[in-house]
Parts: structure tokens; sequence; C-alpha cells
């Protein structure tokens, strides 16, 4: 896979997704989840030429041009001249690349939330060990955790803790801030899943200010990372709706009443920047306010009701009536054994057949996985109904392309 190649030629040349991410034009973040094979290469920018064209100006050493040789020309030394390693780099890379569907398409979400099965996920997931995360004994003065390792150290410390309570809390997160930290570790971010599970699981409650730069593949990408933690539990996730600088940013975890952790950083250079574990009653209060005086500016992202049934159907659709702009609808489709199953929702749906604004859509289309209902309307947003679950957003970017995806059905 070209994930793995990545790795290795990033691995030989000690090659950082910062590095790479400013010399290809790419975010770190998305360099690292090309790297650990969560994201396809792009189809859309240049990604595999820029990138063999800067492996080969790196590969220095006798020992990088050896271990080189070993893995792509079976031992037989690299050519000389840049620009034929750089050829070499490219055709090895592009050799196989049957890449996976990209993660940001709406048909993959679609699938995703059609199958989507809350009992067999929590049931699943792996439970956390909370041994050893408590080295420190709090004397509410501030501890410091420096770079990505020392962010994963104090997210460990925070989320560990508060499971070993055992009872349910309040979080408030929000991070605009590089997250190579989280995804260049495959382990941590299992352990940070399933920490935050069984937070859901026994009750807490979470808001979270996702950072979307008004970009679609941001948002499909945050609606695909957070759905298994949605379907979980209580979360309330909402966005900025504005552009921002993307100089200054900042993280903020805050457990309400029990601790925080803070830290800011200059662009996507996180390397030496503290991270502040903090538990002082007076700092958190000035904390939450930090939050809630941004929530206040942000809106709701989606919503995302765990049990289908009658009363959370008529009640997620009583926005589209009335509505004045023209809006599309597919209906669900059943199998001859779903049929019973899926009637109330049906009976619900079968009422915007006569709609005078409605543009009904084929639902024999195959992409439409079966057993779901979508409508989109410009002012109504997105709302998909499944038998287990309903999708519902607002977001106009993610409106606007929806309704294209439909029209094209």
């Amino acid at each position: 896979m070209t994930s793995e190649k990545l790795d290795i030629l990033m691995k030989i040349t000690d090659t950082k997704n910062s590095v790479l991410g400013r010399a290809l034009s790419f975010d770190p973040s998305y360099i690292g989840r090309i790297r650990t094979g969560k994201r396809g290469i792009p189809k859309h920018m240049p990604f595999i030429e820029p990138a063999a064209a800067f492996f080969s100006k790196n590969i220095k050493t006798d020992y990088q041009k050896k271990l080189l040789s070993e893995i792509i020309c079976n031992g037989k030394p690299l050519p000389e001249e840049k620009k034929e390693i750089e050829m070499l780099l490219t055709a090895w890379l592009k050799e196989d690349n049957t890449s996976k569907p990209d993660s940001s398409s709406i048909d993959l979400l679609l699938h995703e939330l059609s199958s989507a099965n809350p009992a067999e996920f929590l049931t699943s997931a792996p439970i956390p060990d909370l041994k050893n995360n408590f080295s420190k004994v709090s004397d509410k003065a501030p501890f410091y955790y420096y770079g990505n390792k020392g962010k994963r150290e104090a997210t460990e410390l925070f989320l560990s803790r508060l499971c070993a309570d055992e009872k349910p809390h309040t979080l408030l997160l929000f991070s605009d801030e590089d997250m190579t930290w989280l995804f260049e570790d495959p382990a941590f971010a299992k352990k940070w899943t399933s920490y935050l599970i069984k937070l859901l699981t026994t009750g807490s409650h979470i808001k979270i200010i996702h950072t979307i730069n008004r970009n679609l593949n941001d948002l499909m990408e945050a609606i695909q990372k957070w759905l298994p933690l949605y379907i979980a539990g209580d979360i309330e996730p909402y966005y900025y709706p504005r552009l921002r600088d993307g100089i200054y940013h900042r993280t903020l975890f805050l457990a309400k009443n029990k601790f925080a952790i803070a830290s800011n950083s200059i662009g996507n250079d996180t390397v030496d920047m503290p991270n502040l574990f903090i538990e002082e009653s007076a700092v958190l209060k000035g904390f939450e306010k930090e939050f809630n005086n941004f929530l206040s500016l942000c809106v709701p992202l989606m919503k995302i009701y765990r049990k289908t049934n009658k009363e959370t159907v008529t009640s997620a659709i009583d926005r589209f009536k009335g509505l004045q702009n023209e809006f599309y609808y597919v209906e669900a489709r059943s199998n001859t054994f779903e049929k019973k199953k899926s009637k109330n929702i049906n009976d619900i749906l079968c009422h915007f057949d006569e709609h005078d604004n409605v543009i009904k859509i084929n639902s024999e289309d195959k992409r439409i996985p079966e057993n779901i209902s979508i409508l989109a309307g410009l002012n109504a947003g997105v709302l998909v109904i499944t038998d287990k679950l309903i999708f519902d957003t607002y977001e106009p970017n993610f409106t606007m392309t929806f309704i294209e995806y439909l029209s094209k059905l």
C-alpha cells in the first residue's frame, strides 16, 4: 500500500509530518492520516510526484541508500542521479495503488450510517486499562507536558482519571491545533476512543466545537471520525461558521469541576509546546467561561438520534413542513421482510409524496442503501433516517453538496 511505502520513506529520511506537509502544501494532520492509511492518496491534487521529488533530495547517506536499495531494488545500487531516483520512487509509490474509497465521500457516509449498530459497536469496544495512569499525585499545581508525546500523556491522564470515577462528567472540548499528536500513534487513537466510549456509556455529556474551515472534506471527516462516539452517547457537536486566520491555535479540554488541559501553538508547529494539566478551581472557572464565550459564537453541527421511532422521526421532519423552496426526498427502500419493521416511519414519510415543492428521487439507485430515507432542502438542511438512527445537519456547505449529489441520482 502507498501509505506503508510513504511511512517507510519518512522513517528512512527521518521526515516529520509537518516537514513533508510544508514541502507538499498539505496539512500535517492530513499527511499523518495518509501515512496511517486512514486517508487515500488525494485524487485532485498532485501528491506522489512531488513526494518522490522531495524524498529523492533527502536520500543522502550511504545507510539511507543501502536501505532503499534493498527495499525497492532488491539490493542493487540506487542510481546516482537525483532525477533517476525520483522516477524510481514515483514508479514504486504508484505500484498497486488500489486506494480505498475516499473517506470524505457521501456514498461511504450513507453506508456507514445505514449499517451502524450501536449495540454491536459498544460491546466490541475495548475496555481501557486504567492501571498505571496515576503516577502524579495532584497538589493543585499545574503539570507541564511537552510536544505531541506530552499531549498524549496529559490526555490519557485526563481521560483515565475521569473513567476511574465511574460516574457521569461534563466535558467541554475544543482544539484547532495540528492533530498529528492524536493520529501519529494508532494505538493511542484507539485508547482515546475507548476512554470516550466508557465515559459516554456511564452517562457523561460532551460538548465539542469541531474545527471546520468551511470545507466539505473537513465536515465529512469530522462526522465520520466521531460517528461511533455519536452513536455511543450524549454529544453536542458545534462548529464556528466563519473563517479564522489559521495562525494562532488553541486546545482546551475541560472536565467541569475536575481538571483541564490547555495549550497554544503558532501555525502547525507543536514541537516542544507546553501542555498544561490544571486542577485549580479558579482557573477551571475561567476556562469554562472562555469555552462558553466561544460556544456562543458557534452553531450546531448536527444532531444524531439513536432511537428511530415515530416520535423522533416526526420531530425531526417538522421543520420541513411549510418549506417554500424545493427540497429533495429519497424514500426508504425495504426488503419484503423489513416492510413491517419500517411501516411507521414510511407512513410518516409518505405524506411528502404530495408535497407541492418536493422532488422525489428514484430510490432504486444502488448508491442509496436499503431502509434509508433522505430529505434535503436549502432552508432546512439534510435529514437522513435509517432503521437505527437519525442524522440531522443544517450546515449550509454540506446541504448544498448533498442536494447536488441527490440531483444526479
